[in-house]
């Protein structure tokens, strides 16, 4: 992309800084505005409730975008969710690309069609999938109703499992909203869609979150289980915040 003239805001955060949150890359982390889930331990309301959102405007972003392109190697775009921007998205990332950044997506995975045209042009260089729960428990993590998700779900993990473009599929778990027998049907669900890569993440309280619930105490011993039956299990795998 040339241009940055027709760029869409869509940003209302920005970390200037990470060397976390893409593997092996020293990063910074837009943060899109706008959710279509309502996750109950989402720890972003900012990025998520509309009647918080507030958008910055593109020439910020722009600016430290170009200041950064020589010293940082990669942009986390995450959210909120950012494929609910469409096109808007799509043109960031090519915009992002073409200042010499590679580009990490994070997205919850329900927008098949967009994950696609973004696989077929060619102008991601990383997945970030978060998995909710299984299935049949999908609704007891986010608060909001979407239409046929297991197909939109299952579809957009069959086109990254096969682009081959690196990818990494992880789950929060807190201990009012998933069981042993949720994670065990988790496990095997990715399975059976070709995951070989999978990571569960213990539930860490924040102040401010989108939903009521509680600190999840035990949900780190009940984690502490999972380690050696996720590495029998996938290629990379492992089990996070357990201390």
């Amino acid at each position: 992309m040339d241009s940055n003239n027709n760029l869409k805001p869509i940003f209302s955060g920005i970390q200037k800084f990470s060397s976390i949150d893409y593997p092996g890359e020293l990063s910074m982390i837009l943060f899109t505005g706008g959710c279509n889930f309502r996750c109950h331990y989402c720890h972003n309301p900012n990025f998520v409730l509309p009647e918080k959102i507030k958008y910055k405007q593109n020439q910020g972003i722009l600016d430290f975008l170009n200041l950064r392109k020589d010293t940082l190697d990669a942009v986390v775009i995450c959210g909120g969710e950012p494929t609910i921007h469409g096109q808007g998205l799509i043109d960031w990332i090519k915009y992002i690309k073409s200042l010499g950044y590679k580009v990490k997506l994070d997205t919850n995975a329900t927008n098949p069609k967009l994950i696609k045209q973004i696989i077929d042009e060619k102008i991601i260089d990383f997945f970030a999938i978060d998995y909710k729960a299984s299935i049949e428990n999908y609704q007891k993590v986010i608060i909001t109703k979407i239409p046929e998700l297991k197909e939109k779900l299952f579809t957009s993990l069959k086109l990254i499992v096969e682009s081959k473009i690196p990818y990494e599929i992880r789950s929060t778990i807190h201990n009012e909203l998933h069981n042993k027998d949720d994670i065990n049907q988790m496990i095997s669900e990715l399975k059976e869609l070709g995951i070989d890569n999978y990571f569960l993440q213990n539930f860490v309280a924040q102040n401010n979150m989108v939903g009521t619930i509680g600190e999840g105490i035990g949900t780190q011993t009940m984690l502490k289980k999972f380690k050696e039956i996720l590495k029998n299990n996938f290629k990379e795998s492992d089990v996070r915040n357990l201390d």
